[in-house]
């Protein structure tokens, strides 16, 4: 079998059709949102049998199919060398062992990136009812990504990283995605108000 053919094959026998194509409608309406960067953008999901469906890489999101979806296994010892995952799957990876999330999203809100790159999270000055948001929230430098931890990760999380973009996880792909769109809006609050204050 060509590893295409067994991608195909995989992917249809983890992941049911009515979820990848879930999956694709979701990736394009963060995309028409300005939050997923091409192909620089990776998103995926837990899928049966100790496997993870995600974004090929160096294809462009609005060009996303179901056909194109790949799929890995979560164990990262089991590695199919025929196939180019995309750069972070290490990632994806290691949330899917340390968590019970289910999808897992890479991307580049602008906002969210510029605070990312001052190395800074919003102010919980900035909006008070949003404080327990903010307080999730984390910033790190792309080498001080706290995922090495033998430490257990939360089953929800957002990471703001310098020059690469926003990392967040959670139960499912509509939730990881709603959580992003939120915020991105406290982080244009946050760089609006500094250019007025």
């Amino acid at each position: 079998n060509s590893p295409r053919k067994t991608q195909r094959i995989i992917r249809d026998a983890t992941v049911p059709r009515m979820i990848l194509k879930d999956f694709v409608e979701t990736l394009k309406a963060m995309d028409e949102k300005g939050f997923l960067l091409g192909s620089l953008s990776e998103v995926s999901l837990r899928a049966k049998g100790g496997k993870l469906v995600i974004t090929p890489e160096n294809l462009p999101i609005h060009l996303m199919t179901e056909e194109a979806l790949q799929t890995a296994a979560i164990h990262p010892d089991i590695v199919n060398q025929q196939i180019n995952f995309p750069r972070h799957i290490e990632w994806h990876r290691l949330i899917y062992l340390k968590s019970e999330a289910n999808a897992v999203v890479l991307c580049q809100p602008v906002f969210a990136c510029l605070l990312a790159q001052k190395g800074q999270v919003p102010s919980t000055k900035i909006l008070v009812g949003a404080a327990e948001v903010i307080n999730s929230i984390q910033c790190v430098k792309n080498t001080d990504i706290p995922l090495e931890k033998k430490a257990k990760l939360g089953d929800e999380g957002i990471l703001l990283i310098q020059s690469i973009g926003v990392l967040a996880w959670g139960k499912n792909l509509s939730d990881v995605y709603s959580w992003i769109d939120l915020v991105e809006r406290i982080c244009e609050i946050q760089i609006k108000s500094e250019k007025y204050a």
